[in-house]
């Protein structure tokens, strides 16, 4: 097992949102509408509900949605808010405006697991490489450096027009 890196949420909107320019209070969260995941048990909005529910909120959620690709898609068309990873919302940080939550989140850990029978295996040894070049600790700003160099358009906005691995191959 390996930690490829500690995350925490961050609010999101539109960079033109009319609430863009002021730190949300509980009650401004609250009264926004909101893009969550929802694709079944979301861990998230559990944590999202339980931290709100301890301060005597309510969120009212809108448009449930299967990724947080589809999030920001939808974030670009209207005045709703969402809560995602801060490594996403910087990888589209030229299209949202990012900000700290009005409650506190627990933060979170991406690990890689593999059987320990593969641990001086070469193939898999080259996939664990690979897998830390793209998502390791310092991969966020170099996504969002691709993407902002990409050109335009979502798959550019995504990070998914190639990324690079440590050496210099691209993937599609």
């Amino acid at each position: 097992v390996a930690v490829l890196y500690e995350d925490h949420y961050v609010y999101a909107m539109r960079r033109d949102h009319p609430r863009a320019g002021t730190a949300a209070t509980l009650d401004d969260f609250c009264a926004t509408p909101q893009i969550f995941l929802g694709y079944g048990t979301s861990t998230l909005e559990d944590l999202i509900d339980a931290a709100l529910a301890r301060t005597g909120h309510r969120r009212h959620p809108q448009i449930a949605v299967s990724s947080f690709g589809q999030i920001v898609d939808l974030l670009g068309q209207g005045d709703c808010a969402a809560v995602m990873p801060w490594r996403v919302a910087q990888v589209h940080a030229d299209v949202l405006h990012v900000q700290p939550l009005p409650f506190a989140l627990p933060t979170y850990r991406h690990i890689v697991c593999w059987d320990s029978r593969f641990d001086s295996d070469a193939g898999s040894q080259w996939m664990r490489e690979q897998i830390v070049d793209i998502y390791g600790p310092d991969a966020a700003a170099s996504h969002r450096d691709r993407a902002c160099n990409a050109g335009s358009g979502t798959a550019a906005r995504r990070g998914t027009a190639g990324a690079a691995s440590a050496k210099g191959a691209r993937r599609s």
